[in-house]
């Protein structure tokens, strides 16, 4: 695996190529909660096995980037790929394959999907989760392992990067929390507390850390907006 690398290194950051990937969203469908393309025979004009095919033939870090991103799409016929991601050297490939396999257990039922992955996965989960060198592949891990199973037993990595000081970090681990919605409950004053540490009404802090604190709490407990 490759050593940790600060998220503002463009070209190696360990923010796993999410500021890369932004642009890529606008012409990409995003996997939003409750939301599965299981049954699409193309996403973004690729079909799972042109995607597999990118995927493993380019040398390009965008064109994987973007294989991986649309693989994601396919739901649970990509988890094998997926899975086999968990290894990849690049950190980036190692974060998309985590969220992707907790979105894949979010849209088939949690816990109830846990039972049909084999215990290897869970064991690679768990290890990125404590020991990976990029703190975004932590987290990512992390919430693939709170959709699948506890809760209280894997938010740790992504409680500590919505506190963060990395922008990158703080956003991603805000959409993250997002997609646990209400099974991200007890995260509710932290929430509360970085939002208004980082108000943009009161111009303190960082806005982008408000938003994302706030965009969380919009899924995860709405009712302490008010």
């Amino acid at each position: 695996m490759q050593p940790e690398i600060s998220f503002r290194q463009t070209a190696k950051n360990s923010l796993l190529g999410i500021l890369i990937l932004g642009f890529l969203q606008l012409a990409l469908p995003s996997l939003q909660p409750n939301v599965a393309a299981e049954s699409a025979q193309k996403v973004a004009g690729l079909t799972i096995s042109e995607a597999i095919e990118q995927l493993e033939s380019s040398d390009g870090r965008i064109d994987r980037l973007i294989a991986v991103r649309t693989l994601r799409q396919f739901g649970e016929p990509a988890m094998s790929t997926l899975t086999t991601l968990l290894q990849d050297e690049d950190a980036s490939i190692r974060f998309l394959a985590c969220e992707g396999i907790g979105d894949v257990a979010l849209a088939n039922g949690n816990e109830k999907y846990a039972s049909k992955l084999k215990g290897k996965t869970i064991d690679e989960l768990i290890d990125l989760k404590t020991t990976d060198p990029s703190p975004a592949v932590r987290m990512s891990a992390a919430y693939a392992l709170c959709q699948l199973s506890s809760v209280a037993d894997h938010i740790g990595p992504l409680k500590e990067a919505i506190q963060a000081n990395e922008r990158g970090l703080v956003c991603g681990a805000g959409d993250l929390l997002g997609k646990l919605g209400p099974r991200a409950i007890s995260m509710t004053e932290i929430l509360k507390s970085v939002y208004q540490q980082n108000n943009p009404d009161s111009r303190n802090g960082d806005y982008h850390f408000g938003g994302a604190a706030i965009g969380a709490l919009r899924y995860i407990n709405p009712e302490a907006l008010n």
